[in-house]
């Protein structure tokens, strides 16, 4: 295994690039398995310290208010959603079978609270989020003991991901997690998430829910 690769599903989130230029400022190499066939593919040439799964890409919130009128939508949704899940569990899969034989390795997946997002008007992903949480909860308590960890970092959308201008207008709104939010740079993320991956701590299965005041999720 080597403690210099950090294996991603994909970069070009906010969240994603900003970990692996971090990554890379400390000296580490990335794979981004989306250019190389994906997850599965990209483990079979290299045993990485961790694997990092990027925010959900399907955004649920257009279906929200069709699912309850038009049975139609909400079978898209559903067929929508087993798609991303499936895909998820079978990168999960691949990077437990790659890195168990080390005995270490960390799988860490990405998400944005959906609360927060829908304020800010950006892609809403609450049944990814969750299931993305219920899954390496699961994985944690089987796969826990063999050395490898398993957690799950819900972030409030970084200030980087939208203008500058939406933070002013919907200042009211964002009151609901702090009196005078203030929005946290994507690099303060990074460097959190980078540093249970450099310093192991004793957290396995959890839910990190990182941002200014309280979270919509939790654990």
């Amino acid at each position: 295994m080597s403690a210099r690769i950090l294996a991603f599903d994909r970069v070009g989130t906010v969240l994603a690039d900003s970990l692996a230029a971090a990554w890379r400022e400390r000296g580490g190499c990335v794979v981004d398995a989306s250019v190389g066939g994906g997850i599965a593919s990209a483990l079979a040439e290299t045993t990485p310290c961790g694997v990092v799964l990027a925010e959900p890409l399907l955004d649920e919130s257009g279906f929200a208010g069709q699912a309850l009128s038009a049975p139609e939508a909400a079978t898209a949704l559903a067929d929508a959603v087993h798609r991303q899940t499936m895909t998820f569990l079978a990168d999960c899969r691949a990077a437990i079978r790659t890195m168990m034989p080390a005995g270490r390795g960390h799988i860490l997946a990405l998400c944005i609270d959906d609360y927060a997002a829908k304020i800010l008007g950006l892609p809403q992903t609450p049944i990814a989020n969750q299931a993305r949480a219920a899954a390496l909860k699961s994985m944690a308590r089987e796969y826990g003991r063999m050395g490898l960890g398993f957690n799950t970092f819900v972030c409030q959308p970084p200030r980087e991901m939208v203008e500058k201008s939406a933070w002013r207008t919907r200042r009211e709104q964002l009151k609901v997690y702090a009196l005078r939010y203030r929005p946290v740079g994507v690099g303060g993320y990074s460097r959190f998430i980078l540093s249970t991956i450099n310093g192991d701590p004793p957290a396995n299965g959890s839910v990190l829910c990182l941002g200014n005041g309280v979270m919509e999720m939790t654990a």
